[in-house]
């Protein structure tokens, strides 16, 4: 491939898995200032939500809210097969955005960035685009 990856992907991480032992701010800062990465996937910062939505707007990355952490931990399953778990499993997955709000940053355009729960429909798209590409060479 002679072109770059970024004219197929966005290429992200997953900050909590790609930097586990390092403090949440300086692994967002190390990302932010890589030109590397198109794309992250970040929990809440608590506290320092506002400083964490600074350094991603400055960055202009797609920002992803990682919700498996909030629903593999408590085992939530939303294939239950009992409505009462699958009912908990909604009211956990509803205060999501509550969640992500906070991180979310202004475009350049003046508008919300995207919001997403996984960034697994990113890495579909741009597979889906890959393979176009790559169908069309052939």
């Amino acid at each position: 491939m002679k072109e770059s990856i970024h004219q197929y992907f966005q290429v992200g991480t997953i900050l909590w898995m790609s930097w586990p032992k390092t403090e949440p701010m300086e692994a967002l800062r190390r990302v932010a200032r890589d030109d590397f990465f198109d794309a992250i996937e970040l929990k809440s910062f608590g506290e320092r939500n506002e400083e964490a939505r600074e350094i991603l707007r400055q960055s202009h990355m797609k920002v992803c809210y990682g919700a498996q952490p909030r629903l593999l931990g408590p085992k939530l399953n939303p294939n239950a097969l009992e409505e009462g778990e699958r009912a908990s499993v909604t009211r956990c997955r509803s205060s999501f955005s509550w969640v992500a709000y906070p991180l979310t940053v202004a475009t350049s355009c003046g508008m919300r960035s995207n919001r997403c729960l996984s960034c697994t429909s990113i890495l579909a798209k741009a597979l889906i685009r890959l393979l176009r590409s790559f169908t069309r060479l052939l």
